[in-house]
């Protein structure tokens, strides 16, 4: 039971959104949308999209709040370490949406905030449920904005059930739906364990920009340096990733450093950006990557095509 006051005269908002306050997007996605974690490759499009949606219905939300959701993403799923876990719905085009999955004490997982296109909504709701399901969790919840009704009739589609209105949680004016499922967990571990593996053996999908994709296809750029995510630190010599979800690669070697400094005084930088120096490529890699990012340490991916 949740109960509360008013302190002020309430004012609603119109029953049916504009466009740019629903956190659903309207207009066509890609139809070869894939769901991973997060990475900074996408972190100024995660950012606009943030600023964008999730301001309409939450005070305090800028640069600030998006740095601290990403922090927690490399926290774990650890619930007292205020850990979670973020999906993004990505392909060729860029970034069609994302969804934050946070553990709760008591094993439920939130799933908030969801934003994208309807089909990139459906495909993180099924990424968060499977990650809620690995983590424990019996019980998945989100809110949807009031008026928000795209992204309402997809959760009833996918089994949710509304659960009520929470009144202004965020912002004044601004109420949410509660939604939740309960998740079917397997009680037999060894059932869980082969759903992990299962999971984990498919191939991996790494997206590469354009201009350095064609130089690994012509077997000229043979180095890909990432810091160390969680979906990187799963790598491992020897297994095969997709390349832009479309060109099959294998992983010969996979090295680890502290610094991006003694990272290229061992590596050859013309196998990470061919035609450049070992100062430029290190310029260029601490614009991309701030400090506290490459304190996740720096990966060297060694690919044979």
């Amino acid at each position: 039971m949740i109960w509360g006051k008013f302190l002020q005269k309430r004012e609603h908002i119109p029953a049916d959104l504009k466009e740019d306050q629903a956190l659903t997007i309207t207009e066509r996605g890609s139809e070869k949308v894939q769901i991973v974690d997060y990475s900074d490759d996408y972190y100024e499009l995660l950012k606009e999209l943030i600023l964008d949606k999730l301001s309409q219905w939450h005070n305090d939300i800028d640069e600030d709040f998006v740095r601290k959701m990403i922090l927690g993403h490399f926290r774990g799923t650890d619930f007292e370490k205020k850990g979670k876990v973020i999906l993004l719905a990505i392909s060729e085009e860029g970034l069609h949406g994302c969804s934050v999955v946070v553990p709760k004490r008591g094993n439920p997982a939130k799933l908030y905030p969801l934003l994208g296109t309807e089909q990139a909504q459906k495909k993180l709701i099924e990424g968060s449920e499977l990650v809620a399901k690995e983590i424990g969790c019996h019980k998945i919840y989100t809110f949807s904005p009031v008026g928000d009704h795209i992204q309402q009739t997809l959760l009833e589609s996918l089994g949710y059930t509304p659960r009520g209105v929470l009144a202004e949680p965020y912002k004044p004016r601004y109420d949410l739906m509660c939604f939740d499922k309960f998740l079917h967990l397997s009680s037999n571990p060894d059932k869980m364990e082969n759903n992990l593996m299962n999971r984990e053996g498919n191939p991996k999908t790494l997206w590469i920009k354009r201009q350095f994709l064609e130089e690994i296809l012509a077997g000229r750029k043979t180095l890909e340096v990432r810091v160390g995510y969680g979906n990187i630190r799963q790598l491992k010599p020897g297994i095969q990733l997709l390349l832009n979800e479309e060109y099959p690669v294998r992983i010969k070697a996979i090295r680890r450093y502290d610094s991006f400094e003694r990272m290229i005084a061992e590596e050859d930088a013309e196998k990470i950006v061919p035609g450049r120096e070992k100062r430029e490529v290190l310029q260029t890699l601490k614009a991309l990557y701030p400090p506290f990012k490459e304190k996740l340490g720096v990966f060297v991916i060694e690919l044979e095509t």
